[in-house]
């Protein structure tokens, strides 16, 4: 123990300062690891949102064409026949969900 009152004044000061320094420095690197979460979960987000808006434009594109255009004016094919849809590489279930 210090004999000087103003060195033991000092020493608890610092202990202060220490324990406060840690308990920042670990508040700090626990919102950088959220923010890296955060961050993550907004791009995860960002490509679902990419993917549902690409699927809308496909629909929209098949909505505004004709039966005719859509089924190649083959007969006995109709709007409600999805073997009669056929468009390059894409399948029904890629086209009306989002994985």
């Amino acid at each position: 123990m210090p004999d000087n009152p103003d060195d033991e004044t000092a020493q608890r000061m610092r202990e202060r300062i220490t324990a406060r320094l840690d308990q920042l420095r670990g508040e700090f690197e626990a919102g950088q690891d959220q923010l890296r979460r955060l961050v993550a979960q907004e791009t995860a987000l960002r490509e679902t949102l990419l993917r549902i808006s690409g699927a809308i434009q496909v629909l929209e594109e098949l909505e505004g064409q004709t039966a005719a255009e859509v089924f190649g004016g083959r007969p006995g094919a109709s709007a409600g026949s999805p073997s009669a849809v056929a468009i390059d590489g894409v399948d029904d279930s890629m086209i009306l969900s989002v994985p």
